[in-house]
């Protein structure tokens, strides 16, 4: 199973989303950040992971169209975790500055979105495809949680 961490859906400026996260009850095979650039890093230690990201703007505005960096929006980063012998009591507690909150995997696992840091705006909804550009490893589930 594959979750991605998705940071800064909603912002309008850059921002720090570094922070950490346990998982109990599951392994985690394997981590990569989720439009990473150079500076952003993630470092994953048995059951726990650790990240430095932060939203940014775009890259480059279109040529001639230097206006177009005010509508569109602050590009995403996150951190993708691929995990192993997950049940359905598996849980996910997520750190980013003074907040803390868990989430049961099986809501993930069926699909649903759940809400995180309701004050920073976060949901957890379920998630098929690419991550970071690459096909996720492992097949099966995918989830996301994705903080705007």
């Amino acid at each position: 199973m594959a979750i991605l961490l998705e940071f800064g859906t909603k912002d309008i400026a850059g921002r720090d989303w570094s922070g950490q996260a346990v998982v109990s009850g599951a392994k985690i095979v394997h981590s990569e950040g989720y439009r990473f650039r150079p500076d952003d890093k993630v470092e994953a230690k048995g059951e726990a992971i650790s990240w430095q990201a932060k939203t940014r703007p775009p890259l480059r505005a279109p040529k001639g169209q230097p206006a177009i960096t005010k509508l569109e929006p602050v590009a995403t980063v996150g951190v993708v975790l691929h995990l192993e012998d997950v049940d359905d009591k598996t849980t996910l507690s997520v750190q980013h500055g003074d907040g803390k909150e868990a989430v049961t995997v099986e809501g993930v696992r069926a699909g649903k979105a759940q809400s995180l840091f309701k004050r920073r705006r976060g949901r957890a909804a379920h998630h098929h495809g690419h991550a970071g550009g690459r096909h996720q490893a492992g097949g099966g589930h995918a989830g996301r949680l994705s903080w705007p």
